[in-house]
């Protein structure tokens, strides 16, 4: 009886904190670690030089790492005529207070990438969640 009574107390708060709109403890936490380097200018090896470094977490969505041949070139022979390409390509989603750009390089997993796109992901309510980051091989 008294556990009873004390769920029911347990559940009148809860739903007293879902009508107010406080959606505050339901908000994204990333499960992966993620480096965030801030790029300003180039060096004089013409290399982008780190400014911040910023850590934080992530979800992995997607993460492809490939290693593919290229087209045989016209100049070499058919037998050593291609090359190697390395491809990655990521999807990730990270707290909206991260701090990360577009054109930023992000390491997860020990993959770099550069930001290329970001998508803002709402909740129900209307409130910013998480970001949406898509990113490309960091040559």
């Amino acid at each position: 009886m008294q556990k009873q009574f004390q769920f029911k107390q347990l559940s009148h708060k809860l739903l007293n904190i879902f009508e107010k709109g406080c959606y505050y403890f339901l908000m994204f936490t990333g499960s992966s670690p993620l480096k965030i380097e801030k790029l300003a200018s180039y060096d004089e090896y013409g290399q982008p030089s780190v400014v911040q470094i910023i850590w934080g977490k992530c979800d992995i969505v997607k993460l492809v790492v490939d290693r593919s041949q290229t087209t045989v070139r016209q100049d070499q022979s058919p037998d050593n005529g291609n090359a190697h390409e390395d491809i990655a390509d990521g999807i990730l989603l990270v707290g909206p207070t991260s701090g990360v750009a577009i054109g930023d390089k992000i390491t997860v997993s020990g993959v770099a990438l550069k930001v290329n796109k970001m998508n803002r992901r709402f909740d129900v309510g209307g409130i910013l969640d998480h970001l949406q980051i898509e990113g490309s091989i960091w040559v």
